[in-house]
């Protein structure tokens, strides 16, 4: 199941909507952005909680 949510994308901005689909199709960008951007790290916890 691909949960795509648009509204947590618009609100963040067009860079941080690419992660979390990137996320979703590989689940390994959330380890890098773990250190890098925290905020995208939780989004990819709910997301694989969707899954």
């Amino acid at each position: 199941m691909k949960c795509t949510k648009k509204k947590t994308g618009q609100r963040g901005g067009p860079g941080i909507l690419r992660e979390i689909t990137g996320a979703i199709m590989k689940n390994t960008i959330c380890k890098m952005d773990k250190e890098k951007k925290k905020i995208s790290f939780s989004l990819c916890i709910k997301y694989k909680n969707y899954i």
